[in-house]
């Protein structure tokens, strides 16, 4: 998740802090604390959304489906727009005709909006997730339409041809575990 999170202590100012190599560092106040609490610092880089970006369009185009973009823009408005930002500006200038041309299409919506949509469907999209998002929501996906034993993972490189794929993991497992010891669970049997 490419994040640092902390128990705050106690009362205190919790900031974000920019340095660039000039050194003139910019300030950011996230919250003042009164007491205790906690905290999470995220970041992404371009390069990295840009590279998640090509990896989808051309997963859309390999599997001739629609692709989705799902975020929380409306509340991440810098982290999220930047996502929803770099997607339709790569979009735009590169996938636009080669998505008409298999009358495909791409589309932002708000996860929320997604989600909806994702357990009313009958499928054939392709659903670009952020990390967390896309951990939560495959399990759900997969438990709605059979079960989590049934999903695979699958992580695509910007060049659309290099693929690693790997097991259903972690709470599968756990469930299969339960189930061997006659144990009741919420995957589907």
């Amino acid at each position: 998740y490419k994040a640092t999170d902390f128990v705050v202590p106690g009362a205190g100012k919790l900031e974000l802090v920019y340095t660039p190599p000039s050194g003139n560092a910019t300030r950011y106040t996230v919250h003042d604390y009164t007491g205790p609490g906690v905290a999470i610092g995220m970041f992404n880089t371009d390069e990295s959304i840009t590279s998640f970006a090509h990896a989808s369009f051309q997963y859309a185009l390999l599997k001739d489906y629609p692709l989705y973009l799902s975020t929380k823009n409306t509340i991440l408005k810098k982290y999220d727009g930047r996502f929803k930002d770099i997607f339709q500006d790569i979009y735009d200038k590169e996938y636009k005709k080669k998505f008409e041309a298999k009358k495909i299409w791409y589309e932002h919506r708000l996860i929320d909006d997604m989600v909806a949509y994702a357990m009313k469907s009958d499928g054939g999209f392709i659903w670009a997730c952020k990390n967390y998002d896309g951990d939560v929501q495959s399990d759900s996906v997969a438990q709605g339409y059979g079960s989590l034993g049934l999903m695979t993972s699958v992580l695509i490189c910007p060049d659309g041809k290099t693929v690693e794929a790997e097991a259903a993991h972690g709470t599968v497992t756990r469930h299969y575990r339960q189930y061997q010891k006659g144990e009741e669970t919420s995957t589907n049997p």
